[in-house]
């Protein structure tokens, strides 16, 4: 006798952090905008934050994509060869709200970013000035950061991810 039962495919989506696939609104559009006008930015340094899951990774790939930024976790940064990753003129620096970073590293990075005129996108939940960093230059530094906020995703941003992610999924 054959055996019918129906045998399920592992077919995991890749998530997409181009251009089209960000839902722009009320909750990302300042945010957004930021990322926008670079390289026009008032300073060469710019905090994204805003809470878990709101979209700051996709916007900074975005950004990276367009200023061909180097992109790392903050807590990789003590393996990292900083005067390297200056040199691409642009860096992204993930996750900066998580602790036990690298304050050495991170304070030098900022350093010589300013020395060499790269830009700097700093992504983390909540105030940058509150960001578990202990070195009091880190700390002077995170608080005059330039914000770009993404509030938590309003009603009609909810609905359109629904829509994209069933689509993505062809359901």
């Amino acid at each position: 006798m054959t055996d019918l039962r129906q045998l399920p495919l592992e077919l995991a989506l890749e998530p997409r952090f181009g251009e089209e696939d960000f839902l722009i609104s009320e909750s990302n559009g300042d945010a957004y905008g930021l990322i926008e006008s670079w390289p026009e930015w008032s300073d060469k340094a710019l905090a994204l934050s805003g809470p878990a899951a709101s979209g700051k990774s996709h916007l900074a790939a975005i950004w990276a994509s367009r200023s061909k930024a180097r992109v790392l976790s903050a807590r990789a940064l003590n393996k990292a060869d900083i005067p390297a990753l200056v040199s691409a003129r642009a860096v992204v620096i993930e996750d900066v709200e998580k602790g036990n970073l690298p304050e050495a590293a991170l304070f030098h990075l900022i350093n010589l970013a300013q020395e060499r005129q790269a830009f700097l996108l700093f992504t983390g939940v909540g105030d940058p000035a509150l960001w578990p960093v202990t070195t009091p230059d880190l700390v002077s530094r995170f608080r005059r950061l330039a914000v770009a906020l993404i509030a938590a995703p309003d009603d009609a941003l909810i609905r359109a991810l629904f829509v994209k992610l069933f689509v993505d999924r062809q359901l």
